[in-house]
């Protein structure tokens, strides 16, 4: 049984089965008992799940956790634990709230005068609130503008809701809750030795993480991409292939595209051939949307959770993981583009040439100019005649923005550019279509106070190091990557990001231009590749298109799903049901293009991108199920 609870000051009807007193006036609530020691004035409570930690960058795999053998590991600050938790610490009367260091452990939370309520359900927050719900307009945008359509860390979709965050310090003092941000001082670039000793310890560090889970059976996301084929190559060489089983999904968005990902089920096969090993299947196919939308209803509400297609993808195969397995370690590289390459490494940053050696240089290029040395180049006014620079401004056609010539300006405008624009461009001049221009200033201002106040920046060589900060706290707190813990708990499993490591976060927060993120010859995915050349023939195991039917084709899962699958009559129902123009604030939103969004999917034209019209649907569709109502 998965644990729900509410922490609160007022009295509760009796729907939990027990009641613990955490000081005169907070009662935790809660279905099931956490851990609890008390030792002298103190008392500490913790729920969740801890798989070890790391002590001078060494990782310590801890098995059966628990407060009486291992609180001292929770209260040193040296430490950096690896989990997914809730940590109670009361001395007196103070309440010292802490989640995980990723976040992945979500407690929803309101504050309204003398109420305050903490859960891990926002429905059980939703339902203690005596007040309607308001809109919280910065977190709508940016969920309508990424691919992971969920707000970022801190925030809900409401103003009267909000998420405890990883990098604060939360005190409940008698009545009164605070929470104050922790500043971040990044980390500089830093020259390796040499290749060879870098490579060893990139390879040692996911070899030592990949060693956290507690089930005998290690099922591996497979893909046809290098992220995948590391995990491989990792978990045989520490487990035995008995033990490791490659599971793939086979995409079916609709009749007329079949398999979707053919390239990918093709290049997977492959590989697990070259190791010798089976590769399982799994069918996502939106015939079954239906299905799926009503077994994940439950989490989806519950924890904030939006329906990406990544979020169906990982429940099948976790799902159908477990029915062939039992419990197991689920392994993903789901975050690897992210951390290594800052997004820019899936051959997408230009598509106007089927080679992929060209894709992959383009990427390659926008790598460069969110890099120190273009950075470097803006401060000394020199960007606007780079070639680079200039060659994709004119291929993608974007408008950039007049700033001023310091480094904390520029600093600010790159996050901004990395973060928050639809079209992700260095000093990008426009947000999104779906914001009404008058309120940019308003939407920068909340990213900037909420998101950068607490960096401390100081130059270019901490930029890479300031991206992975606050991908923590934006892309990978969204419903692509966070679903996946969630719904490896609900099948007694666990979920292991393992490029998602404070020892590999460090190593690519410091490493250098050079090492496939600049101009120079060397690959996106840099330390991976040349790790696998050194044992394997990836070349050969790399030929063709990447992934799906798109690389060599104007077909678009998208747009498959939207007009061509069952999935279109539950959008229509959404969008009838909850009407975006009647809900989202004209003063904010730009009304006129939401209107032309709406008469696109009603009539199968395609003058906006079929992504931006699911991202919407994405939006409302939670709303509407949560029963969200804007009461004028």
């Amino acid at each position: 049984m998965l644990e729900k609870f509410l922490i609160s000051n007022r009295k509760q009807s009796n729907n939990f089965d027990f009641k613990i007193h955490l000081n005169k006036n907070f009662i935790l609530y809660t279905n099931k008992k956490p851990d609890i020691l008390i030792r002298g004035k103190e008392k500490f409570l913790f729920f969740g799940k801890v798989n070890g930690f790391f002590k001078q960058n060494i990782f310590i795999k801890t098995s059966n956790f628990t407060l009486k053998k291992n609180i001292n590991i929770l209260l040193d600050n040296r430490i950096i634990i690896d989990g997914n938790y809730f940590f109670i610490k009361i001395k007196k009367e103070a309440i010292e709230l802490n989640v995980d260091n990723k976040g992945l452990y979500d407690i929803f939370y309101s504050n309204k005068k003398n109420d305050i309520n903490f859960s891990n359900s926002l429905l059980i927050i939703k339902d203690q609130l005596n007040t309607k719900l308001t809109l919280d307009n910065f977190s709508i945008l940016t969920a309508l503008n990424s691919i992971s359509k969920r707000p970022p860390s801190k925030k809900t979709f409401f103003n009267e809701i909000k998420r405890l965050d990883y990098d604060c310090i939360n005190i409940i003092n008698n009545n009164n809750f605070k929470t104050k941000e922790k500043k971040f001082i990044p980390l500089s670039i830093k020259e390796p030795k040499n290749d060879k000793s870098f490579l060893k310890k990139y390879k040692e560090e996911l070899s030592a993480f990949s060693n956290i889970g507690t089930n005998k059976e290690k099922v591996l996301f497979m893909s046809s991409g290098w992220d995948s084929l590391m995990i491989l190559k990792l978990l045989i060489e520490k487990f035995g292939k008995n033990r490791v089983k490659p599971i793939i999904a086979r995409l079916k968005f609709s009749k007329s595209t079949k398999n979707f990902n053919q390239y990918e089920l093709d290049k997977a096969k492959k590989i697990c051939n070259h190791f010798n090993i089976k590769l399982n299947y799994v069918d996502v196919d939106y015939k079954r949307i239906n299905s799926y939308s009503s077994e994940t209803g439950s989490i989806s509400k519950e924890k904030m959770l939006t329906g990406t297609f990544a979020f169906f993808l990982h429940y099948r195969l976790i799902k159908q993981g477990y029915k062939m397995f039992g419990p197991a370690d689920f392994f993903s590289g789901e975050i690897s583009d992210g951390a290594h390459n800052f997004g820019f490494s899936q051959y997408l940053t230009l598509v106007d040439h089927k080679n992929n050696g060209y894709r992959e240089y383009c990427d390659k290029m926008m790598n460069y100019l969110f890099g120190p040395t273009f950075f470097d180049k803006i401060l000394k006014k020199e960007f606007s005649n780079d070639p680079i620079f200039k060659f994709l401004l004119s291929k993608l056609g974007v408008k950039t923005k007049q700033i001023e010539f310091n480094k904390n300006e520029i600093f600010k405008n790159l996050m901004q550019s990395m973060f928050l624009t639809a079209n992700r461009f260095p000093l990008n001049s426009e947000i999104s279509p779906f914001l009404n221009k008058n309120k940019k200033k308003e939407y920068l201002n909340t990213f900037n106070n909420n998101y950068l106040k607490n960096i401390q920046f100081k130059n270019n060589n901490q930029i890479y190091s300031c991206y992975l900060y606050l991908y923590n706290k934006f892309h990978w707190q969204g419903s692509t990557v966070r679903p996946a813990y969630h719904i490896a708990n609900e099948f007694r499993s666990n979920f292991i990001n393992i490029f998602w490591n404070a020892n590999t976060q460090k190593t690519l927060s410091t490493m250098p231009e050079s090492f496939g993120r600049g101009l120079e010859l060397r690959s996106t995915k840099f330390p991976e590749k040349e790790i696998l050349k050194q044992s394997i023939d990836v070349d050969k195991l790399n030929v063709g298109p990447h992934s799906y039917l798109s690389d060599t084709s104007d077909a678009d899962p998208y747009y498959e799903v939207l007009y061509n699958s069952k999935y279109r009559k539950i959008i229509s129902h959404t969008f009838e049901k909850f009407d975006p123009i009647k809900h989202f604030n004209k003063k904010y939103f730009d009304h006129k293009f939401i209107k032309k969004i709406l008469s696109c999917f009603k009539h199968k034209k395609k003058d906006v991108g079929a992504e931006t019209i699911y991202s919407l649907f994405c939006i409302c569709k939670y709303l509407h199920e949560i029963k969200y109502k804007n009461e004028k």
